[in-house]
């Protein structure tokens, strides 16, 4: 219910709104990213005029992922340790308070559980069917959350051969999940193929094969590190859990880890792209906390930290530590002081997205004024009056290759770095 009533008040980030869009126009599959995270914000629709409700059906979601955990994955675990589990997750920046933003994590992490869960189940329970399908139902609508779902059947495999329980599978133990699978996730390969593989090439230049800078491994271990806790660490290392290679939990982790450590080689590794190796971690850890002293520190650390993150989006619109972080504010205003503009075109997919929500009229980026998104692929995004305005940064440069029967002419200053074009057919 906190979670709901701040769901409620907290203004969208801005790729928020980018996908409420994407749930105005509704498609198989997105340039960006898988529909899911389209398909919650439809739900969402009849709570969009009550301030950000519309996140709702999300926030739930996220919600479910850590019960999900408590309840089922760790159901070997006492109460008082299960009970520990809930407050780490529930606490932690990504896992927890993360779980406020709405976006594609949402439903990558919820369908990512519930795989870890019915992929056990399926072991367990080894003449049923039941498991096996359900593990290729979570793994398709995974699929169709984001991408790295991807990684979850090579770590399984991994874990079979280690076990030395792929010796008795049996038929039902693959062909069904890839069945199943592939049905709950043809929404992303008919999209894909129909557009020559576009957002699978996007993910891949977006995410790998630039020059390696040491400044993006760096970074990333010191945040992950920090996410991690350091003192979760000690007890990972200290109490040599990492040798626990038959835990499932242990060995996804370890390879996640691995994996997006060298990512970092040829790209700038987002903090939340490894966002499933920690619940898994966490579980690993669990039964080493034997004192309430670090414990306690978590819950304090990550506590104070979230708390103060939620307050900033909230209470301080104009200053604070990260401008992500007020976004929302910053568009709201701008979008207010460029009302007397139209029709008028944005540079980025974020203020064009931004303004679309707060007025609830279509409103578009200008085709290759910025990266590609989804808004490139959208007819409105190309200009076909006799005048319209374009709003960028001053940063910013206009496409006038791709404009070239336009002129341009700056009409107003906006506030911070803001500006306003006419453009004018020629």
């Amino acid at each position: 219910f906190a979670k709901i009533l701040l769901a409620v008040f907290l203004p969208f980030f801005s790729d928020e709104a980018y996908y409420w869009v994407w749930s105005h126009n509704l498609k198989l599959s997105y340039f960006d990213h898988p529909p899911f995270i389209s398909w919650l914000f439809w739900l969402g629709h009849p709570l969009e005029n009550i301030k950000f409700a519309a996140r709702i059906p999300a926030i739930l979601m996220g919600h479910f992922t850590i019960w999900i955990w408590c309840a089922y994955i760790a159901k070997e675990f006492a109460s008082s340790d299960k009970r520990k589990l809930f407050w780490i997750l529930s606490l932690h920046t990504l896992v927890g308070f993360g779980s406020l933003v709405a976006n594609p994590d949402i439903p990558f992490l919820f369908f990512w559980s519930l795989s870890v869960l019915f992929y056990q189940l399926s072991l367990e329970k080894f003449n049923s069917k039941l498991w096996p399908i359900l593990l290729g139902v979570s793994l398709g609508l995974g699929f169709s959350s984001k991408y790295l779902l991807a990684l979850f059947a090579p770590i399984a495999i991994i874990h079979l051969l280690i076990t030395g329980k792929w010796k008795s599978l049996r038929w039902q133990h693959l062909l069904l999940p890839v069945t199943f699978g592939a049905i709950f996730s043809l929404p992303v390969w008919i999209w894909n193929f129909s557009t020559d593989w576009a957002s699978f090439k996007f993910q891949v230049d977006h995410g790998l094969g630039k020059p390696w800078k040491p400044q993006w491994t760096g970074d990333f271990l010191l945040g992950t590190v920090l996410l991690l806790f350091p003192p979760f660490i000690y007890l990972f290392i200290m109490n040599k859990v990492y040798r626990q290679l038959q835990n499932f939990n242990v060995l996804l982790f370890l390879i996640l880890i691995t994996f997006f450590i060298y990512t970092t080689t040829g790209g700038d590794t987002e903090l939340n792209w490894p966002l499933a190796l920690y619940p898994s971690f966490f579980l690993a850890i669990i039964p080493y906390l034997k004192t309430k002293k670090v414990y306690l520190s978590f819950i304090s650390f990550f506590g104070i930290l979230g708390t103060s993150l939620i307050a900033f989006a909230l209470f301080n619109p104009t200053k604070t530590i990260h401008p992500r972080i007020t976004e929302g504010a910053l568009y709201k205003k701008i979008f207010l002081q460029s009302q007397a503009y139209s029709p008028l075109y944005t540079s980025t997919y974020q203020a064009a997205s931004y303004f679309w929500f707060l007025s609830k009229v279509p409103q578009y980026k200008l085709r290759f004024s910025s990266r590609p998104d989804e808004f490139d692929t959208m007819d409105g995004s190309q200009p076909r009056q006799e005048l319209f305005y374009f709003l960028k940064e001053k940063y910013q440069t206009i496409p006038t290759q791709h404009l070239d029967s336009y002129t341009f002419e700056k009409v107003q200053d906006l506030d911070h770095n803001f500006e306003v074009y006419k453009a004018l057919k020629k």
